[in-house]
């Protein structure tokens, strides 16, 4: 999962987008419900894919994965993400910004929690 998120802070769409394949790879047989932190990683390596013009792959993330998205907040995004639209269009390329602004925020709260912890300040709350 680091890896992932290197790649994905550092933009490094196709990498990142096989780093998240990865993480995700088993996960995709399992029918349990998504995780929060595995519904957004579904979401970047979506993100990813289309970032890096990789259409055949948002297919078959689609395919592996519509189902196990369906009924989460993600859903409307992921439908947006992986449906046979144009990739250049308005709506298509604000969600994609979206989602990257979103994990890239979480990625700095987190880092914040932490040093604030580190520091003796204690959690956010």
């Amino acid at each position: 999962t680091l890896r992932a998120d290197i790649y994905w802070r550092t933009s490094a769409w196709e990498d990142a987008a096989d780093a998240f394949a990865a993480v995700l790879d088993a996960r995709q047989q399992e029918q349990d419900p998504l995780s929060t932190r595995e519904q957004q990683q579904v979401m970047q390596m979506t993100v990813a894919l289309a970032l890096s013009d990789q259409r055949d792959r948002i297919a078959t993330v689609r395919e592996r994965y519509k189902a196990l998205m369906e009924g989460t907040p993600e859903a409307d995004a992921f439908e947006v993400l992986t449906d046979e639209v144009d990739r250049s269009s308005t709506s298509f390329r604000a969600v994609a910004s979206k989602i990257a602004q979103i994990g890239t925020l979480e990625s700095f709260m987190a880092r914040y929690r932490d040093s604030l912890e580190e520091d003796g300040v204690g959690a956010l709350n």
